[in-house]
């Protein structure tokens, strides 16, 4: 972990906020994407958007990649994609999202989307 120290990505309110607008961006480009209709187009905007929000899935930054980690989901779910880990594992964090604006029957959904 020392190592580690000068690779860590610092997490200030700059940082912070420069990932939330690309994530923005990306939700766009994800939307397009969807109008599109082609499912490894779609595939390949999820796992961005995904690997987009991984750094913000801390209690406190959570609730910045709540509507686009549901667009992941919803997107993912209508193609049918066989991608079932990631699907997992944004259902998943989608529950904690839920749990934290207290929606506990949503998160209970998201829970149930996950182990299915």
């Amino acid at each position: 972990v020392k190592n580690l120290k000068n690779k860590m990505e610092s997490y200030t309110k700059s940082t912070v906020e420069v990932r939330v607008l690309a994530i923005k961006r990306l939700m766009q480009a994800l939307q397009n994407a969807v109008r599109y209709g082609d499912p490894n187009v779609i595939q390949a905007g999820c796992v961005t958007q995904w690997n987009m929000c991984l750094p913000l899935l801390q209690p406190n930054l959570r609730h910045h990649v709540r509507k686009p980690l549901t667009m992941v989901a919803e997107a993912l779910e209508d193609i049918d994609s066989l991608l079932i880990l990631l699907r997992c594992q944004v259902h998943t964090e989608l529950a904690k999202c839920e749990e934290d604006q207290e929606q506990i029957e949503v998160a209970m959904d998201h829970l149930r989307k996950a182990i299915l």
